[in-house]
């Protein structure tokens, strides 16, 4: 018999990350407990390589506790998720790294305050016809997604981009993929 966790690993596919943008009554948030590591920021600290070394292991393990926490408090509050690996790239053009949770049905307020909790920069939340990358300080929108339509994710744009999503597991657990900026919709 396979466990729940065997099970909702199998459930996780791109066809159902593509229905929950697809279809209007769906909303979910997608969220990261992770922040990014600044080995530049320290290099002119004059900290030596194994120092550099050591802060940089503790914190990608900090990273992972904070991961862990979220999962258990986004499971708390009666939530499921899909897990993702991520990249994102900074104002300072510095790649980082992450695993965010896709969480169907929660509210923007509840995703806003777990981001303001994990002192993040923003969120994502679908609700209706919002599809909207927000500002986790101001709570505003600051960039509008593609959905409602067939093609809501773009696998080819996931390779030139300086941001991408990949599920952590399933079937299409190899797969980059990006949510479609409503900018570039009429371009598609």
């Amino acid at each position: 018999m396979k466990t729940f966790i065997q099970l909702l690993k199998e459930m996780s596919s791109l066809s159902r990350v593509n229905s929950h943008v697809k279809t209007p009554s769906m909303s979910f948030g997608v969220i990261s407990a992770m922040k990014g590591f600044d080995a530049d920021a320290l290099e002119h600290q004059g900290l030596s390589v194994d120092e550099l070394k050591s802060v940089k292991d503790k914190h990608h393990a900090r990273n992972e506790e904070k991961h862990i926490e979220l999962k258990k408090q986004v499971r708390s509050m009666n939530y499921g998720y899909i897990e993702h690996d991520g990249l994102w790239t900074n104002a300072k053009g510095v790649a980082g790294y992450e695993k965010s949770l896709l969480v169907p049905h929660i509210s923007t307020d509840e995703l806003i305050a777990l981001g303001s909790h994990h002192n993040q920069e923003a969120v994502i939340h679908k609700s209706g016809t919002n599809f909207t990358m927000i500002d986790v300080a101001s709570g505003k929108g600051i960039m509008d997604f593609q959905h409602g339509k067939d093609k809501n994710l773009d696998l080819a744009a996931a390779s030139t981009r300086d941001y991408w999503s990949r599920l952590r597991y399933g079937s299409h657990s190899d797969k980059k993929y990006v949510f479609i900026p409503k900018d570039t919709e009429n371009s598609q």
